[in-house]
């Protein structure tokens, strides 16, 4: 008798988010953590924020001007996410 095991390695990317703005007000809470089964890049991690808490249309449109930064630079959406990082989404801002 001849048994066949297959082992499965499941990767799990685990990001952290902290949420400033009107951002915080929507989610409920500063901070949230995503998990993905890959790297994913921040537009990708902006469309999963808007379905993940539901967003307005309205929403959606400030969530896609909006932008994550680390602690010292604001990342482009093309930024791929790596495990255990700490990303920091930005509402929109304007002055004067």
């Amino acid at each position: 008798m001849c048994i066949n095991l297959i082992l499965v390695v499941v990767i799990v990317i685990k990001i952290k988010i902290k949420a400033y703005g009107i951002f915080g007000d929507y989610i409920g809470s500063d901070f949230f953590i995503l998990e993905f089964n890959s790297n994913v890049n921040l537009i990708f991690v902006k469309q999963i924020i808007g379905k993940k808490f539901s967003f307005s249309v309205n929403d959606l449109k400030l969530l896609e001007s909006s932008v994550f930064s680390t602690e010292n630079v604001v990342l482009p959406d093309s930024h791929i996410i790596n495990d255990n990082d700490i990303v920091y989404l930005l509402p929109p801002v304007s002055g004067g």
